[in-house]
């Protein structure tokens, strides 16, 4: 009897641990959707250091959801914060892998910071997870014809005209580039 008193106790007590395990997973779920919520309208007001504070408490909540790493990266680029930015950016992609903003957006850390050749890379990166993104391909071209990498740029714009031949900006761009004068026309390639 003794024995089976013991059992029973013991199971009970796993029962009330996976129960109080369950409340508490749920419990933070619901904390930071709650400040994931609270953040975004913050975000979207302007208020980006009480955005921060929230973003950054739902992530102690919930440290492998994308989105809420992905919110956060966004405030910190916003508040100039690019080495916070690029690291909440580098760990969203350990948990999507095929979230190819996170690389566009480490490049834009990296645009901020003149970074040249690592913002190439990203935006080289996010044109292999999705081929298909223009928006990747023109961040790489435009940024490759800054630093004078022509070669470069013109596969990246004629990427974009594989894609969608009719694009305009594609089609001056890849003319000017082609254009045997183009150096003499330097000064557009910044505008």
């Amino acid at each position: 009897m003794e024995k089976k008193m013991k059992k029973l106790i013991i199971a009970g007590a796993f029962v009330w641990m996976v129960l109080l395990a369950f409340g508490f997973i749920r419990y933070a779920q619901w904390r930071s959707k709650e400040a994931f919520q609270k953040g975004i309208h913050l975000a979207e007001s302007g208020e980006l250091d009480e955005a921060h504070v929230l973003f950054s408490q739902a992530k102690k909540w919930q440290p492998r959801d994308w989105e809420i790493r992905d919110q956060l990266g966004m405030i910190l680029m916003r508040k100039g914060l690019y080495e916070e930015a690029r690291a909440e950016f580098a760990y969203l992609l350990q948990i999507k892998p095929d979230y190819a903003e996170a690389h566009k957006y480490i490049g834009f850390c990296y645009v901020h910071e003149q970074n040249w050749e690592q913002a190439i890379g990203a935006f080289q990166k996010a044109c292999e997870v999705n081929p298909s993104d223009l928006m990747s391909h023109e961040l790489v071209a435009v940024t490759a014809e800054k630093v004078g990498k022509t070669g470069l740029a013109l596969d990246h714009w004629d990427n974009i005209l594989a894609l969608d031949p009719d694009n305009e900006k594609a089609l001056e761009r890849s003319a000017l580039l082609r254009d045997p004068d183009h150096d003499s026309h330097a000064h557009e390639l910044h505008e």
